[in-house]
């Protein structure tokens, strides 16, 4: 995972409980554009190893925009992955 396009950052933590583990997945994406790439059409679908899905109890994927950046120096495009779940080309 850590070689996809448009990958900045990623981070893997655990919060024990007794009895259980909480287990979270932060990744940080250029733009929506390299997103989109990574999870194609249903950005709610898990990306997990072949046989993880077993492991755990509850997946659940949500998404948040970093308000960290400098406002006027992004643009947001969003180009969602074509209906054969081929990655839409960047805008022009």
């Amino acid at each position: 995972m850590r070689e996809q396009e448009g990958l900045v950052y990623l981070k893997l933590a655990r919060q024990a409980h007794r009895g259980y583990d909480d287990v979270l997945l932060f990744e940080e994406w250029r733009d929506a554009h390299a997103l989109y790439n990574w999870t194609g059409a249903n950005i709610e679908k898990p990306r997990l190893l072949p046989g993880a899905e077993g492991l755990a109890e509850y997946v659940r994927v949500t998404h948040y925009e970093a308000l960290d950046m400098d406002p006027d120096t992004v643009i947001a495009t969003i180009n969602p992955p074509k209906a054969n779940g081929d990655p839409a080309p960047p805008p022009n």
